[in-house]
Formats: structure tokens, sequence, C-alpha cells
């Protein structure tokens, strides 16, 4: 998640929103008990009906005791991540949320500098030499070229629409790399078999 951080997604919410859907829930009570959310994550700030006032900020993860806390302000509504039906991955997986509790960085400036340190140990971190470091690593043609194939074969598996003339990396490429090896952990899609002669080139 750092490096999406560094890629311009900063916040926890931007995170969770290139992997999730949002959806609203309600609180009320139904004749099988109160609904339970604990371990959903929440999308917006839930705020006190009667005094305005912040309860719980967005990206937290729902546990017992803001659980009784929403209860007791009376909020009757919240909006949580999850994914629709018909989408590949559960609406509880937990690599991303366990991934962003694990993740030291909390903003893009912090991924940038913590990223810089590793390409560059020893040189004091700058953010726009970072960024500029990072766009040559990833999105700088004369440090990989895809050609016309690689950029066909990765449009073909990753289910992409880009331009066949775009031969280098993009942040949609990472984005979709990173669904789709949360999806095989979740037992979705395929693995390449690295002895098939069409998965070698001579």
């Amino acid at each position: 998640t750092a490096l999406l951080r560094a890629f311009g997604y900063g916040t926890d919410a931007d995170v969770y929103q290139l992997f999730f859907s949002i959806k609203e829930v309600s609180l009320r009570k139904k004749k099988d008990g109160q609904p339970d959310y604990s371990g959903a994550v929440l999308a917006t700030d839930v705020v006190d009906p009667e005094t305005g006032e912040i309860l719980i900020e967005e990206s937290t993860e729902l546990d017992e005791e803001s659980m009784e806390l929403l209860v007791r302000a009376k909020v009757k509504k919240i909006q949580i991540y999850t994914r629709e039906e018909g989408q590949s991955l559960r609406g509880d997986s937990p690599i991303i949320k366990n991934t962003l509790r694990k993740d030291p960085t909390t903003n893009e400036d912090e991924a940038l500098s913590a990223i810089y340190s590793l390409l560059r140990p020893g040189e004091p971190p700058n953010m726009n030499t970072a960024r500029v470091a990072l766009e040559r690593v990833f999105f700088n043609p004369k440090r990989y070229d895809l050609g016309r194939v690689g950029r066909y074969k990765i449009n073909q598996r990753l289910g992409l629409d880009l331009p066949k003339s775009t031969s280098v990396l993009t942040k949609d490429d990472f984005i979709a790399i990173l669904r789709y090896l949360i999806e095989l952990s979740e037992g979705v899609g395929f693995t390449d078999d690295i002895d098939h002669l069409g998965n070698r080139r001579v």
C-alpha cells in the first residue's frame, strides 16, 4: 500500500476505494437481533445525529465497542466498504485491511520518503527527487518497455483496455495486478504454467 500512496492514493480511503464499493447499511434492530458489522470498515465519518460530533472517523474498522457506541448514539445508517454481488473478491477479504494496518506510512509524502530510502539508501529524501526516481523506475520506457506484445498480454490477462501504443506500465496496471493477486489468494483466477512454450520468449 505504500506504493499506492506514493502513486497519489495517499489516504486509507483512497486505497479502499480502489478495491471496494461503498454500501449504506441499516443499524435498525431486526427480529433476530441487532445487526453486527464488526470487522467492516467505515467509508464515511459517523456523526452523532443530535450533537453533530464525529463519533467514529472514516476508514476505521468497527469492533464491538464501536458498534455499541453507534447503538447508544441511535445512529440509524452507516456506509461501509464492501464488494457488490458478482464482483470476484469477497466482501470480507482481509488482505487490504491488514496491509493498511501494518503500513507504517499514512500519506503520499511519507510513502515517497520510505520508498526513496530503499531506492537510494543513505541519501536524504527530497519529495521532488523521490517522485522523479519513482517515475524513472516504473514509468520510463528507457528503463522497461513492454512492447506491443507485452501490452497485449497484460491487457488480455488483467481485463484492461489500454492502447497498444502504451508500452510502459501505468498506475492502472499496478492496481489491476494487485486485484489479480488478491483474487488468486481468494481462490479466483489461475497462474501461468512456466513450462508452457506459449509463456516463453526466445
